[in-house]
């Protein structure tokens, strides 16, 4: 994702876990990533700094959360009007309606 959203782009790695995202930050550290910005979360809200994302893709994980429904659906208040969501179990890409819906 760091890449398709080029130099200009911000990708957001969101996680309740802290030790996750210090994961993320050490890579994108030792390999030189400046574009990925991390988040923690609520169970039930991703709480991005932003209302006015482009996208917002959940890879292979969505089975894991306690408030799945809760948190896709508190997804739609950070997107642009035009904005859209996505889930993703391996390669597979599936977008869900735009943000309005």
């Amino acid at each position: 994702m760091s890449k398709r959203v080029g130099n200009t782009g911000i990708v957001y790695a969101n996680d309740i876990d802290p030790a996750a995202l210090q994961l993320i930050e050490e890579k994108c550290k030792s390999e030189k990533i400046a574009n990925i910005k991390t988040v923690i979360g609520a169970v039930d809200d991703p709480l991005y700094p932003k209302n006015n994302l482009d996208l917002v893709v959940v890879f292979d994980c969505l089975f894991e959360f306690s408030q799945p429904e809760k948190w896709m659906q508190n997804t739609r208040k950070y997107l642009k009007p035009d904005g859209r969501r996505g889930l993703s179990k391996s390669r597979f890409l599936r977008f869900l309606n735009k943000a309005g819906s």
